[in-house]
């Protein structure tokens, strides 16, 4: 069901942590055999091959309780009951199963035309496979009660039989294959804390979250633990930079002794001459005097600036031209979106810093030894490892776990760390550093939509939702309107 093409772009966007999303409003037969044909190619890169029957089981058992929730909204409204009045749900419960299943074609063209829609979507999460269906027919508390309590009965029973000779449903028969999934799940290893189902701002989510093989977990685990430790074979900031960062950390250092260290690298006096230059400041004036372009840009700025600049200079290798180029977008546009929803002055900054530094577990793969890279193999060979997961680090498969433990040993501020960490999954990061990283995710995620790599439905929405991002069309314009004030910035160097 899906081509060789196809399979190479979800294997890239797995490697990526971009979701694979799929959403449709009846979930053909030809829409099933998609999914399932995509959820094999996935649990077999997870090592989860062998119990792809049961998580197919489970993921078809959410996707038809999404679907069903749609037909019941169109059924209820359509013969004028209300789902929130407990005498109006009973009544039409007594007769919809037998009303839609003969009448389904039509209740599905109504779904089509309100506009109700499923969504599944496949996301590798680190070293966890997380599948969602969301659909816009929001669960009641009485309904998300009902399958809690199924879900609580399920751990009760040690056998499929004794689940089909206990429960009745005749009414919704939802009951039964919520507990047939939590049983299918116990057998796989997992409990029903594996699955999860909320409400968001009237969109029911289902979420299923499947570790990855444990032995893989293991291998993949020791190899980055082996990358972090081995970091003393990747080449060091320049001394210059190193003294630097004395200066700027020696609250006795005056911005003239920082001045006179800068100057000693033509390079690092033409990049801070630039920036003072840019329209990040927005000076009357050219500043060409490096003394009051120090003064201008300020302690944070400086130590930000030493950071980007280190990290450039120290991770050189064949393509990094191209790394360096993306990352310079991100952080023009992280910037200009902390900016634009009025962050602080030093939110803005800490976004600017989170594009420039992102990717960095990326630039610090390029840059590993030879005998690292053997003793890598060593690793996967002694863990029975299939080798593609080393050419799966490094084609940037945690990625970005790799580049927050590296930037952590390379003393990078806390809040630096997390917004590498969670580029790809804002969600995850503290409440306090939120915003710069749902700016560095839309930047990135605009980047990645530009070359083709992710479309607008598998943004994340309450990134979207932060910035006022209401449909597509306002994404267009938000992305055609940031490209051009890119090329206007680069144009004036």
């Amino acid at each position: 069901m899906i081509s060789e093409i196809q399979k190479k772009k979800i294997l890239v966007a797995l490697t990526k942590s971009v979701p694979i999303t799929i959403t449709t409003h009846k979930v053909s037969r030809d829409t099933e055999l998609r999914i399932e044909s995509i959820l094999e190619l996935i649990l077999g890169e997870f090592g989860l091959a062998e119990v792809n029957d049961k998580i197919s089981y489970c993921l078809k058992e959410i996707i038809t309780n999404a679907k069903k929730a749609n037909t019941k909204r169109i059924y209820f409204e359509k013969n004028g009951l209300d789902m929130t009045s407990e005498f109006d749900y009973k009544k039409g419960m007594i007769s919809f199963k037998e009303d839609t299943l003969t009448n389904i074609d039509y209740y599905l063209t109504l779904q089509e035309e309100a506009g109700l829609y499923v969504k599944i979507s496949f996301l590798s999460r680190g070293n966890t496979l997380v599948l969602t269906v969301k659909n816009n027919s929001e669960i009641s508390q009485k309904e998300l009660s009902r399958v809690y309590d199924r879900m609580a009965r399920a751990r009760t029973y040690q056998s499929m039989e004794e689940a089909f000779s206990e429960i009745l449903d005749d009414s919704e028969g939802a009951g039964l294959g919520i507990v047939i999934m939590v049983l299918m799940l116990k057998k796989i290893g997992l409990s029903e804390e594996a699955f999860e189902i909320s409400v968001n701002k009237g969109i029911t989510i289902a979420e299923l979250s499947l570790p990855m093989e444990q032995v893989r977990a293991e291998g993949i685990e020791m190899i980055m633990d082996e990358i972090v430790n081995g970091i003393d074979s990747i080449p060091q900031f320049p001394e210059n930079i190193r003294r630097i960062q004395i200066l700027i950390n020696d609250e006795s250092s005056s911005m003239t002794d920082i001045a006179k260290q800068i100057s000693i690298d033509p390079a690092m006096t033409a990049d801070v001459l630039k920036i003072v230059n840019s329209s990040q400041f927005m000076l009357p004036n050219k500043v060409e005097n490096l003394l009051s372009a120090v003064s201008l840009i300020g302690m944070k700025g400086l130590r930000d600036l030493i950071l980007r600049y280190g990290a450039q200079k120290t991770l050189q290798f064949e393509g990094s031209k191209e790394l360096w180029a993306h990352s310079h977008f991100v952080a023009f546009s992280a910037y200009s979106l902390a900016k634009g929803r009025r962050l602080s002055k030093d939110h803005a900054e800490d976004a600017f810093m989170g594009g420039i530094l992102h990717d960095i577990g990326k630039a610090v793969f390029a840059n590993i030894s030879s005998n690292l890279l053997s003793r890598f193999h060593d690793i996967a060979r002694s863990k029975n490892l299939p080798e593609k997961i080393i050419e799966d680090l490094f084609a940037g498969y945690n990625h970005a776990e790799i580049g927050a433990r590296i930037a952590d040993k390379w003393n990078f501020p806390s809040s630096l760390v997390e917004s590498i960490r969670y580029h790809h999954d804002p969600l995850k990061c503290s409440r306090a550093n939120r915003s710069v990283i749902f700016a560095l995710y839309l930047a990135n995620s605009i980047s990645g939509f530009n070359k083709g790599d992710i479309l607008f439905d598998q943004l994340e929405p309450d990134v979207l939702d932060f910035f006022n991002i209401r449909n597509e069309d306002d994404f267009l314009n938000l992305v055609s309107e940031l490209q051009a004030k890119f090329d206007r910035e680069i144009s004036t160097f």
